[in-house]
């Protein structure tokens, strides 16, 4: 067994705090972002977690080659499951819109117009041929 280094202690804590701080926000009420990137980021968390125990206990343990290989290829899917939402949500532009939301939200609570952010959990509105009565 041989200890983690301190630059695996911090890499693993930096990418924990980050996992759970952006889990914790797709939880939050003010969103901005298009409801996509919430099931992205909760997809990311949840393959990272594993990912970092898998880390650990390789890191930890002496394993036979096959069983090596196998828990270090399944280490790196988990990894391109978490790396890739979070690729996506920058290539698409989606982080870029969502701070312009975020900025004209900002604007409009400093001028005392404060809206509340467009999100999944709104109403539907009538089609214009449709008849409720």
């Amino acid at each position: 067994m041989r200890p983690p280094t301190l630059s695996q202690i911090i890499a693993f804590s930096v990418i924990a705090s980050g996992m759970l701080l952006l889990t914790i926000s797709t939880f939050s009420r003010r969103w901005f972002f298009d409801p996509w990137v919430k099931s992205a980021f909760r997809l990311s968390a949840a393959a990272t977690l594993p990912a970092l125990v898998i880390v650990i206990v390789l890191a930890r343990r002496a394993f036979p080659w096959p069983v090596f290989w196998a828990l270090q290829n399944v280490k790196m899917t988990l990894l391109g499951l978490s790396l890739g939402p979070f690729l996506l949500f920058f290539i698409s532009g989606e982080a870029r819109r969502g701070i312009q939301r975020w900025r004209e939200h900002k604007r409009q609570a400093q001028r005392g117009e404060a809206v509340a952010p467009s999100t999944s959990n709104q109403p539907m509105q009538p089609t214009a041929g449709r008849s409720d009565t």
